[in-house]
């Protein structure tokens, strides 16, 4: 009994992100939060590095950068559950077993990470490149999908990944 309530405890925080997460289209409209900026983050860019990086880096590529760029965001999926297993495999004696605290932790920088984005909204910095904007107003009129450029790695795997997972992210 005592594992199970050290278990809903250590997960609660995970819990509350992932259903702010889920509902974050939804708040957003009863918030009545803006729209996202779509020039903050290539302002700051070009602020710091006098260019646009993402565009640098993506008029001199090859298969093996596309690669080497992907495995940070396809490896960060798994590695969670990686570490779980870890945990489920090596237990810790006495204490606090570690899963809890790693679901805790998780959880609580899982909901910064919605806050920051509720505070500070911003697209990607690739959206820009394929965002039509209306003269007048400024507004966002069309953008094609671009998924920082995963087509490549997609057509290479012959499977449309990145298409369906950031299709389906708010």
């Amino acid at each position: 009994f005592v594992s199970i309530k050290l278990f809903v405890i250590s997960a609660l925080p995970l819990i509350m992100y992932l259903t702010i997460f889920k509902s974050y289209l939804f708040l957003k409209e009863v918030l009545d939060l803006p729209e996202e900026p779509h020039t903050i983050l290539p302002i700051i860019e070009y602020s710091m590095f006098n260019c646009l990086p993402h565009q640098v880096l993506s008029r001199s590529w090859n298969i093996t950068f596309d690669l080497l760029a992907a495995v940070p965001y396809l490896i960060h999926f798994v590695l969670p559950l990686l570490f779980v297993a870890y945990n489920v495999i090596n237990r810790r004696r006495g204490g606090v077993p570690l899963i809890y605290q790693y679901l805790w932790c998780v959880g609580w920088v899982n909901i910064v990470a919605v806050i920051i984005q509720f505070l500070f909204p911003t697209a990607p910095p690739w959206f820009n490149d394929s965002a039509v904007y209306d003269e007048t107003t400024g507004q966002v009129i069309s953008s094609m999908p671009n998924e920082a450029a995963f087509q490549r790695i997609d057509a290479l795997l012959g499977v449309p990944g990145s298409k369906t997972y950031t299709g389906s992210r708010p």
